[in-house]
């Protein structure tokens, strides 16, 4: 159905006006609103594991738990093969985490501004000697793995939130609160992990 350009008015003090889009929708006018997407003003930050080995089945290849103020939003898990490995198919899934993971291997998450806070405040991991408490499943992923070089795109996986208008996944404000990503199997392999996530004081 033909759309006609309209706008509506606001009148905060001198009187502003909404720019909208005039739309009959089951006999009713209605008015949808025009949005101009802008640069991203929320903290972004990459926690980066390079070469992690998934030599020993059911390890936390990354974790990330919240900094005890800001809720954490999961915008881009990528995971790619590093190194060549005898050819199988490695199981990857996400999961929450309610407690954090300790030992070794701990990461600086950094802004993509370094206005923000930089490193990230929480805690972030790689193969921790003693993983966090595993909560709910979230997603899944079969890493295809290869025995010979060169390692290409397709020796990869990558899950964007928002690419149909859905929510990120999103980690509470506590220090309990986070997410990890997990090798059901083994292999005599390396792989890349690669979170991009964003911080902000409100849910």
């Amino acid at each position: 159905m033909a759309a006609t350009e309209s706008l509506v008015g606001i009148t905060p003090g001198s009187g502003q006006y909404l720019h909208a889009a005039a739309r009959a929708v089951a006999s009713t006018s209605t008015e949808e609103q025009y949005v101009v997407p802008a640069e991203g003003t929320l903290p972004t930050y990459t926690a980066i594991a390079r070469g992690v080995r998934v030599n020993t089945a059911n390890s936390h290849l990354l974790f990330v738990q919240g900094d005890g103020t800001n809720y954490v939003r999961l915008r881009r898990l990528k995971i790619r093969q590093a190194n060549i490995a005898t050819a199988s198919t490695l199981d990857i899934r996400v999961l929450r985490t309610s407690t954090a993971g300790g030992g070794t291997g701990a990461i600086s998450a950094r802004a993509f501004d370094t206005a923000d806070t930089t490193p990230y405040a929480g805690t972030v991991q790689s193969l921790p000697s003693t993983k966090g408490t595993e909560g709910a499943e979230l997603l899944s992923f079969r890493l295809g793995l290869t025995a010979s070089n060169p390692i290409t795109s397709d020796n990869q996986e990558e899950w964007i939130a928002g690419r149909h208008n859905e929510k990120p996944i999103i980690v509470g404000n506590a220090t309990t609160d986070g997410f990890c990503v997990k090798n059901i199997g083994s292999s005599a392999t390396e792989v890349d992990v690669e979170a991009e996530f964003t911080t902000s004081s409100y849910l």
